[in-house]
């Protein structure tokens, strides 16, 4: 079974119980795509996971993980998903998560994430997603000019400070910020807008708008 393979190779424990599942012996490091999302695992994300070179799509979402990112993702150069959302993980984004260019979607949200956001991150180019929201994340936005693809990006419920450049975000058809440049309430391409942590920002609603896609706002 992929579960088994993957409780061994990681080392997690499944479940709430004390007992062992009996597990493939010879695993492979050609492994394409996992998908955990709700099996209840706990532990921490050993660094033997930067061994599956050619891993696409992680997705760790929705468990009982603790400790921190292991800095050994930099290996996982095919990745495109990566899912690590409502989770208990704590510490530093490791600037690692910005070796693998092909990546298209980092999702970190609703964990215990701390600090800056690392400007390496700005290095994935393909990068058309990415999710961090409700951590506890501080400091100014990094330089994110060179990720052109972005389309979906959400930093809300965190303890940042500054204001984010309009120019980053004019492409974007999803936005969860806490304060934003004026001029973006003309972003026409605009379909979702979401504003949070406003209330000593001295943020202000422009009295008039261009959204003509917005649906949520």
């Amino acid at each position: 079974m992929l579960l088994s393979f993957l409780l061994w190779q990681f080392g997690f424990r499944h479940g709430s119980s004390d007992t062992t599942t009996e597990l493939d012996p010879k695993p492979s490091n050609d492994l394409c795509c996992s998908s955990l999302t709700g099996a209840a695992l706990t532990g921490f994300i050993p660094k033997e996971v930067g061994k599956l070179k050619h891993l696409e799509t992680l997705d760790l979402s929705g468990n009982q993980l603790t400790g921190s990112i292991p800095d050994t993702l930099w290996n996982l150069s095919s990745l495109k998903e990566f899912s690590l959302d409502h989770n208990f993980l704590s510490g530093r984004i490791p600037s690692s998560l910005g070796a693998p260019s092909s990546l298209q979607r980092l999702s970190l949200y609703y964990n215990n994430l701390s600090d800056l956001i690392p400007c390496q991150l700005g290095n994935i180019t393909a990068l058309q997603t990415l999710s961090a929201a409700s951590n506890d994340l501080t400091g100014e936005f990094p330089d994110f000019s060179n990720l052109t693809q972005m389309r979906i990006f959400s930093i809300s419920g965190n303890y940042m400070s500054g204001r984010f450049p309009a120019d980053f975000i004019k492409k974007c058809t999803e936005i969860f910020i806490w304060s934003i440049p004026a001029e973006v309430f003309n972003f026409s391409s605009l379909q979702y807008l979401k504003i949070s942590d406003v209330a000593n920002s001295g943020f202000q609603l422009p009295r008039s708008a261009n959204l003509s896609n917005i649906e949520t706002l």
